[in-house]
């Protein structure tokens, strides 16, 4: 990957864009208009509805995390068009006709005609999508355009009169409008061809163009002479660009940065991606990123909580329970892109054994959507109920508890536990911390908590959720019943945390030492090695062994005491997930 300081940007689409335009014309906003094309009047130029969700995908995400919109509402008021709704264009509807006509149209739309005299509009950026065949005709300028889904020429000898008909009058229609950014995207076979002598758009002057620091730019998914994968769900280029889109762990994501990311991954395969200012266009030398929004950072928010409970992974246990914990399995579905992670955790120890100083601040920290509740405290609330009885208690408890109106039954709740969870990654943490709960009752909710939310999975399409039960006294939930139908969550039980005998402690200050390597803290070794003499001292002289928590507490008490001042800030940012 490309080093992001590498890539100038100058005037792209930033977070100053995002208040208002350069020109002080009002907010500037993001655009995506989209043509997918699957399904051709010739069946035998089907490609399935790989097009159609590659267009649906890619507008999904940008709308989600970076705040885009599809415009909507389209020129009915000028009598255009019979219908009203999206601006976009798939499978039957994606005729010659209907693309002219879309682009054309622009210059009636609000948001994109050109002002007239005396008007101040402001200039909003537009991403073009395709998805679907691409012509090119081989001689002169090897002119390329998209093959509509009444198509029905040759893929490999189109019609140069039709092919030459369709650029004139594309080229017209962008004439024609305002837009501060425009990024075509063309995910089909021979697409660098429309980079070839820039033309696209070719008569653009200086004076279409009056702002400086613009950019035109153009992302083809396969070169002159290649095809462009089909898969079957979504293109292999689009695939890819997705997982860009939802990877980005920056608040901004260069487009020529993302473009050059894609040309480096599909460098050694059959296709090659190409990309590239259209150099013909006066001024084009200005910049736009992707800019994260409050969703998309919450995401990024939630990746860092969770690299952070990793870590935290090692402080908790140093033999049985780290391995436990962080089987390849786990580790597997964790970097695993694109979401879907589903677990269900249950935690029982006492205080001493370190469980709940490692889970309980950590999740709790800000980053997450504020979900952290404690279970209910009285044994009175966890009576002897019958199936139906200790369900509704569940659910009534998780809607209490969530800031959701009371569900009435199961339908509901699922329904409203969609929109509390289906957007970002979610941690939910259940702390019980009431020793006078007996432990029947306990695992009693624990049991229909965890076949809830089971049947929950199944029925919405919740992403990355991870369900912690912290029991803060001991309770044996070994023999937790786990339905063998509700298995869309995966669930784990932690055993009975095991104390550390000074022998041991030895493997856990060569873990604990890697996590001090990655910060910049002078003579850290000497101190921390300092410390834990200290703790070793005073852990194991009358004992043989002492709980995980007992040594994390007592080195935590070690560094505040110190010289280490700078570790001790440090251990308290590891602890307590503290900013």
């Amino acid at each position: 990957m490309a080093d992001e300081n590498e890539i100038k940007s100058k005037g792209r689409g930033s977070e100053e864009e995002k208040e208002s335009d350069a020109n002080g014309k009002g907010e500037r906003k993001n655009f995506i208009i989209c043509v997918g094309i699957g399904e051709y009047e010739n069946p035998a130029l089907s490609l399935g509805p790989c097009c159609k969700n590659d267009c649906e995908e890619v507008a999904k995400v940008l709308i989600e995390d970076y705040d885009f919109e599809v415009p909507s509402d389209f020129y009915k008021k000028k009598g255009v068009l019979e219908k009203e709704g999206r601006l976009e264009l798939f499978d039957a509807d994606a005729t010659l006709p209907a693309i002219r006509s879309l682009f054309a149209n622009l210059s009636y739309h609000d948001l994109f005609r050109k002002a007239e005299e005396g008007e101040d509009l402001p200039l909003h950026n537009l991403i073009v999508y395709y998805s679907g065949h691409g012509v090119a005709h081989k001689d002169g300028d090897e002119t390329f355009f998209w093959a509509p889904s009444d198509y029905d020429g040759n893929l490999d000898n189109p019609d140069t009169n039709l092919l030459y008909s369709v650029f004139y009058e594309l080229n017209r229609s962008f004439r024609n409008i305002r837009y501060h950014n425009l990024i075509i995207i063309s995910d089909a076979c021979q697409s660098a061809s429309s980079l070839k002598h820039t033309n696209w758009f070719p008569q653009l002057t200086k004076s279409d163009r009056p702002e400086k620091e613009r950019l035109l730019f153009s992302i083809c998914s396969s070169a002159t002479n290649q095809r462009s994968y089909a898969g079957s769900s979504h293109s292999v280029f689009t695939e890819q660009l997705l997982q860009e889109l939802n990877r980005n762990e920056r608040n901004e994501l260069d487009v020529e940065l993302m473009a050059l990311n894609l040309k480096t991954h599909f460098a050694a395969t059959q296709q090659r991606v190409y990309y590239g200012r259209l150099l013909d266009i006066p001024d084009n030398a200005g910049g736009f990123s992707f800019v994260a929004n409050d969703t998309k950072r919450t995401k990024l928010q939630n990746k860092e909580r969770l690299k952070r409970l990793k870590k935290h992974v090692l402080l908790l246990n140093y033999t049985k329970q780290r391995e436990w914990l962080m089987t390849e399995r786990v580790m597997k579905a964790d970097e695993k892109e694109g979401g879907g992670i589903k677990y269900f955790f249950c935690f029982s120890a006492d205080y001493n054994d370190g469980i709940s100083l490692a889970f309980h601040h950590v999740v709790k920290s800000k980053g997450f959507p504020e979900v952290y509740k404690k279970a209910p405290k009285s044994p009175q609330q966890l009576d002897s109920y019958a199936f139906e009885g200790t369900e509704n208690y569940v659910i009534g408890w998780l809607c209490q508890h969530l800031q959701m109106p009371l569900a009435t039954d199961k339908a509901q709740f699922c329904r409203q536990m969609e929109g509390q969870l289906g957007v970002a990654p979610v941690i939910l943490e259940i702390f019980i911390d009431n020793e006078n709960i007996v432990p029947e009752e306990k695992k009693e909710f624990v049991q229909r908590l965890y076949r809830l939310l089971s049947e929950l999975e199944f029925t919405t399409k919740v992403k990355d959720l991870f369900v912690l039960v912290i029991d803060n006294h001991w309770t044996d939930y070994s023999q937790l019943l786990v339905d063998p139908h509700a298995g869309s969550i995966s669930c784990f039980v932690m055993p009975k945390v095991q104390p550390l005998s000074a022998e041991a402690l030895s493997d856990w200050e060569t873990e604990i030492t890697s996590i001090y390597d990655q910060a910049e803290i002078d003579e850290h070794d000497r101190l921390f090695r300092k410390m834990m003499e200290c703790v070793k001292s005073k852990c194991f002289s009358d004992e043989s062994e002492a709980p995980p928590g007992k040594l994390i507490q007592l080195l935590y008490e070690e560094c505040k005491d110190n010289e280490g001042h700078l570790i001790y800030l440090n251990f308290q940012n590891l602890l307590y997930g503290r900013n």
